[in-house]
C-alpha cells in the first residue's frame, strides 16, 4: 500500500507507519545577558569570588530578580567553565519551562554567559498549596484521566487505579522553606505529591500504546508551574508515564472548572524513535520536495513469527560461505585471531577484559565489512572495571564478573516476545569466566538463529559508545548511563537496558531517557524488507543514532532535565546529532570530502531510510536551513536530517585543514592539564573496524600551560576530526534548553572561541553558511549565506 504523507503529524498512525502522539508546547523565549549586565553584577559582587560555582550563579539570578534553585552542575576542565543548571523557583514550586543555563568560569566563579527563560510577570496567584486545599485545583487523577482520554487510549486506562500521597511532597508538608533557602550545594529534586499506581494495560489499545503491559505502571504526580504562550503562568499536574515504546512527561491543566476542550498544555516523549519508513524522495514542478512514502503497517511479531529461544533452527546450506549457526551453550571456539604483537598481552589479560566477536566500531554493518574478535573495554577511565562489573561481589559473581552480557553500563539481552516487563531474566550468551563471546552468524538464516550474537554486538557497541563519550565529556556528573557512578558524582543506576531483537515492532528503533538516575533503555528491532530478513542489531549507526539520543538529551540543560529536545528545532537537532555521530564515526582513514554516506542503508535493503545521503555536493544532498519550513519537514526527522547536514560540512573544513586521528579516543578533553583522563590510555589504541592494537602519535603542544591552544597557523595537533566531535559534544552543554539552530550554532561557535581561541572560527562559519546559517540566519528557518567579515 502507498500512500502520500506529506502532512505526517496529521495522520493517525493506523495510516501511517509513525506510531508517535505529536508532541508539543510552548515556546521557548530566550533571554542572553549582556556582557555589560554580567560586567555590572561582577562590579557589585565583590565577593563573588569566594562564592562556590552554583551560588555564584543563583546570585546572578537573584541579581535579576528570579528565586531559582540548582538542578545540576558540569564540568567542561577544557574550556574552563562548570555549566549551572537552574530553574525559576515561586514559593518553592518549579515552573517547568522557566530554566536557565548559566556557564561560570571554574577558576574565579565569574559569570561566562547567562541564558534563561524566566517567568517576570507579578500578577500570578501564587498561593498554589492554599489552592489545592480549597478544592479549586483538579485533583491528579481526573487530570491523568482527562490526559489519557486525549492521548486516544480506549477504554479509559485509570479505572481501578490507587492514588497515594508522598508525605515528602510539598502537598504533604506545611513548612517547605521558600525556594530562597534551598542550598545551591545540593541538585534540587522534588519528591512527587503522589503516585498514582495504574493496573495492567493488558487489552488496551492506544494511538502510540505499541506494546501490552502485564503489570501495574506507577505515574508519579507533580504539582508545579507551567508558563503559556500567552505569558499565563498556569499550576499543571507534571505526569510520567511510561507506556513502553513511549514514555511521555505531560504537563496537564490542574485548574478545577476550567473548560477547554484540551487540558494537556505540554507533551514530551522521553523516547525518541527514528521513525524508519522506505521513502523515495520527488521533485515538483515548484522545486518542492514530496516523499512517496511506502507504508508499512506497524504490528507485533505474531504467534507465527514467534519462537523458543532455545528451538530448532535450520543450519546453513553447504557452499553458502557464510558461519553455519550453532546453537552452544557455555561453549565457544578458543582460537582468536590477534595481532601478534598483542597476543603474549591477550594470554595474560585482566580478569576485567573481555573478547567479542562484533562489527566493532568503524564497521557499520556487514556490507562494509568482516566480523572480528575485539577487546573491551576501549577506555580504563570509562569503565576501569571492565564491561562486565558486579557490584554484588564474588556472592553474586563467583568469578568476580557477570559472565553473560550484564554489566555497569548496560544490560543487553533478547526480547523476541516484544514484552515491557521481565527484562532482568531474559536470556543472555554466556561468556565463561573468560569472557570470550564467540559465537558464529548465519546471516541466510532467520535472524532469530543468530540472537545471541546480535546481543553481543548490542553489548559491545552500547558500552564502545559509552567509553568513547567519556572522553569527550558525557561522564558521571554529567548524566551519562551507569548503574554505579563510582563515587564520581552524579546519580547511577540508569544503565541501559538494551533489547536485541525485540519483538513489540519491526523497522525502526528507539531509546528512552528519562532524567538521571533512571534507566535508559534501547530497543532494536528486525526489518523485514528483505529476504532473510535483516537485524538492526548489526547495523552500528542506528545503534549509535539511538544512544546519541540519550547524550544529547542529558547534556542539554541539564541532566535532571529530559524535556529540552522535545519538539521543533530542538527535536530535530536531537535526532540530527544521532546522524551526525553515526556517520563521522565511520569515516574509513582514507576518506576525503568526496565520500557519501547513507543511513540504514543495510537493514531497509539497501534503499536507506533518508530522503539525502551526507554529502558535501550541494547536488546529492540541497539541503539548507530554509527547508525546515517546508510541510514535508514539520516532522522533528526530516529536520534532524537538515542539522546532521550542516554539521557534517563543518566536519569536512575541520578534516580537510587539521588532518584525520584514527585514535578517536584521543580527544582535546584528554589533554587538559591535570584531568583525570591525561594520558589514561597509555600509549596505545584500539583501531576502529579492525580492532588491532596501534602505536598512539606523541603530541607536541607548543605550550605546556595552555596545552589546547596551538600556535596561530599550526595545524590542531590532535586532528580536525577529533576536534569537531569535541566542539559539537561542547556545544550541548552550552547552549540552553529548548535550543534553535542557531542558538545550537551559537554554541559551537563558543566552544571553539573558548577551546582553540577563535582560530578555527572560519571553518565552522563556512560550513554553517554554506548550509543557510551564516550571519543573520534567523531562527524558524530564514537562511542567511553571509559569512564575517573576517572570514571572507
Amino acid at each position: 500500500m502507498r500512500l502520500l504523507c506529506i502532512l505526517a503529524s496529521l495522520v493517525l498512525a493506523a495510516d501511517c507507519a509513525n506510531t508517535k502522539q505529536r508532541t508539543f508546547g510552548p515556546a521557548a523565549r530566550h533571554t542572553s545577558e549582556t556582557p555589560k549586565d554580567i560586567a555590572a553584577f561582577q562590579t557589585q559582587s565583590a565577593s563573588v569570588s569566594s562564592l562556590n560555582l552554583q551560588d555564584a550563579a543563583v546570585a546572578f539570578a537573584a541579581h535579576k530578580g528570579f528565586s531559582v534553585a540548582v538542578t545540576g552542575t558540569v564540568s567542561s576542565p577544557h574550556l574552563g567553565l562548570t555549566h549551572v543548571h537552574l530553574v525559576q523557583t515561586l514559593d518553592g514550586v518549579e515552573i517547568v519551562n522557566a530554566v536557565a543555563n548559566a556557564n561560570v568560569r571554574t577558576s574565579s566563579g565569574a559569570i561566562h554567559s547567562f541564558t534563561s527563560d524566566f517567568y517576570s510577570s507579578k500578577e500570578a496567584d501564587l498561593e498554589l498549596i492554599r489552592r489545592h486545599e480549597a478544592g479549586q485545583l483538579l485533583d491528579p487523577l481526573p487530570a491523568l484521566d482527562a490526559f489519557f482520554n486525549e492521548l486516544g487510549l480506549v477504554p479509559p486506562s485509570t479505572a481501578g487505579a490507587s492514588v497515594s500521597k508522598h508525605p515528602q511532597g510539598l502537598l504533604g508538608k506545611r513548612d517547605f522553606p521558600p525556594s530562597a533557602a534551598l542550598p545551591g550545594q545540593r541538585p534540587f529534586r522534588r519528591t512527587p505529591d503522589f503516585e498514582i499506581t495504574l493496573p495492567s494495560l493488558a487489552g488496551v489499545s492506544a494511538v502510540g500504546l505499541s506494546a501490552p503491559h502485564s503489570g501495574p505502571i506507577a505515574v508519579p504526580a507533580t504539582l508545579k508551574y507551567l508558563r503559556t504562550d500567552s505569558n499565563e503562568l498556569v499550576p499543571v499536574w507534571d505526569f510520567e508515564v511510561d507506556l513502553g515504546n513511549n514514555y511521555y512527561n505531560a504537563h496537564v491543566d490542574a485548574r478545577a472548572g476550567k473548560k477547554s476542550s484540551k487540558r494537556t498544555l505540554s507533551l514530551v516523549d522521553w523516547v525518541s524513535e527514528n521513525y524508519f519508513e522506505a521513502e523515495a524522495p520527488k521533485g515538483d514542478d515548484e522545486g518542492e520536495i514530496i516523499y512517496e512514502r511506502i507504508v508499512e503497517r506497524v504490528s507485533y511479531r505474531g504467534k507465527d513469527a514467534k519462537r523458543k529461544l532455545h528451538g530448532k533452527f535450520k543450519k546453513g546450506k553447504k557452499g553458502d560461505n557464510v558461519e553455519p549457526y550453532q546453537k552452544q551453550k557455555n561453549k565457544h571456539q578458543a582460537a582468536m585471531v590477534v595481532d601478534d604483537a598483542d597476543s603474549e598481552e591477550n594470554n595474560e589479560r585482566s580478569s576485567i577484559h573481555g573478547v567479542y566477536k562484533v562489527y566493532p566500531l568503524g564497521t557499520n554493518d556487514p556490507l562494509e565489512g568482516d566480523r572480528n574478535l575485539v577487546k573491551g573495554p576501549l577506555s580504563l577511565v570509562a569503565s576501569p572495571n571492565g564491561w562486565h562489573w558486579c557490584s554484588g561481589g564474588k556472592k553474586q559473581c563467583p568469578y568476580g564478573n557477570h559472565t553473560v552480557t550484564i554489566g555497569n553500563n548496560v544490560y543487553a539481552q533478547e526480547n523476541l516476545d516484544g514484552s515491557y516487563n521481565g527484562w532482568e531474566n531474559k536470556t543472555r550468551p554466556d561468556g565463561t569466566s573468560k569472557l570470550i563471546f564467540d559465537t558464529p552468524v548465519d546471516l541466510s538464516q532467520d535472524p532469530e538463529t543468530y540472537v545471541d550474537a546480535a546481543v553481543i554486538n548490542l553489548f559491545y557497541w552500547n558500552n564502545a559508545i559509552h567509553d568513547l563519550f567519556y572522553v569527550y565529556g558525557f561522564d558521571e556528573v554529567s548524566g551519562n548511563f551507569q548503574d554505579s557512578n563510582l563515587e564520581r558524582g552524579g546519580l547511577g543506576g540508569d544503565s541501559v537496558i538494551a533489547n536485541a531483537q525485540d519483538g513489540s515492532g519491526h523497522n525502526n528503533a528507539n531509546f528512552a531517557t528519562p532524567p538521571d538516575g533512571s534507566h535508559g533503555r534501547m530497543r532494536m528491532y528486525v526489518w523485514d524488507v528483505t529476504t532473510p530478513w535483516r537485524d538492526g542489531d548489526f547495523e552500528g549507526g542506528i545503534i549509535m543514532h539511538e544512544y546519541a539520543h540519550g547524550i544529547s538529551t542529558r547534556l542539554t540543560g541539564g541532566p535532571a532535565n529530559s524535556g529540552c529536545l522535545g519538539f521543533g528545532e530542538s527535536g530535530g537537532m536531537g535526532e540530527g546529532w544521532g546522524d551526525f555521530f553515526a556517520t563521522a564515526l565511520r569515516m574509513p582513514n582514507d576518506a576525503s570530502r568526496d565520500i557519501e554516506f547513507g543511513m540504514g542503508d543495510y537493514a531497509n535493503g539497501g534503499k536507506g531510510i533518508r530522503r539525502f545521503k551526507y554529502s558535501t555536493n550541494n547536488e546529492t544532498n540541497p539541503s539548507v536551513y530554509s527547508f525546515v519550513q517546508k510541510p514535508a519537514y514539520w516532522g522533528v526527522h526530516a529536520k534532524g536530517e537538515v542539522w546532521a547536514e550542516i554539521l557534517y560540512e563543518v566536519y569536512w573544513n575541520f578534516v580537510d585543514t587539521h588532518g584525520f586521528n584514527a585514535d578517536w579516543f584521543d580527544s582535546p578533553l584528554s589533554h587538559a592539564g591535570d584531568n583525570l583522563l591525561q594520558h589514561a590510555s597509555g600509549n596505545t589504541y584500539q583501531e576502529f573496524s579492525t580492532g588491532r592494537t596501534r602505536t598512539r602519535k606523541s603530541v607536541t603542544w607548543p605550550d605546556a600551560t595552555k596545552n589546547s591552544l596551538p600556535k596561530s597557523d599550526d595545524p590542531y595537533p590532535l586532528g580536525g576530526n577529533v576536534l569537531i566531535l569535541q566542539l559539537v559534544v561542547d556545544g550541548l552543554k552550552l547552549q540552553p534548553c529548548n535550543p534553535s539552530f542557531v542558538d545550537a550554532r551559537d554554541a559551537i561557535i563558543t566552544a571553539e572561541e573558548l577551546l582553540t581561541g577563535g582560530k578555527n572560527k572560519c571553518l565552522i562559519w563556512k560550513g554553517f553558511a554554506k548550509r543557510g546559517l551564516g550571519v543573520g540566519a534567523i531562527s524558524g528557518g530564514f537562511d542567511s549565506f553571509k559569512l564575517p567579515q573576517e572570514c571572507m
